[in-house]
């Protein structure tokens, strides 16, 4: 059920996004201006080494294969030991878009599903869909 609500608010903030392979985000110019992402997620007991984990390997892959990502990282809160931030900083709109297609992301997003009882995420500043209009 948890997993449902993750793949739901991503679903949600994908809205109308155009489909982007990594060559055409590359090719583009920057559409927009930064934003910034906050999403927590909180751990279920004995499982925090679990997520961090599979955070630090989704962590790589986004780096390496995302160029649009100006900034990806996973904290633990300083409030709560299960309680972890991934602060994610975005170029454009449409580096958004190609983040929320990224395979790895949602194969994160389920494993992450398991080991882990809260998801909330926060866009700060614009994020503009592919067409232009507000995505989110």
């Amino acid at each position: 059920m948890f997993m449902k609500s993750i793949l739901a608010v991503f679903l949600l903030l994908l809205c109308a996004c155009d489909n982007l392979s990594q060559q055409q985000l590359k090719a583009e110019q920057v559409d927009g201006t930064p934003f910034v992402l906050i999403a927590r997620l909180h751990a279920l007991p004995g499982q925090d080494e679990a997520l961090l984990t599979l955070s630090a390997a989704v962590d790589k892959k986004v780096e390496q294969g995302e160029p649009g990502m100006l900034l990806h990282i996973f904290d633990q809160h300083p409030n709560g030991a299960l309680t972890f931030v991934w602060t994610e900083v975005y170029a454009s709109s449409r580096a958004f878009e190609y983040h929320l297609q990224n395979p790895d992301l949602n194969a994160y997003l389920e494993a992450a599903g398991e080991v882990t009882d809260a998801f909330s995420a926060a866009l700060h500043g614009i994020a503009l869909g592919a067409r232009g209009h507000e995505c989110c």
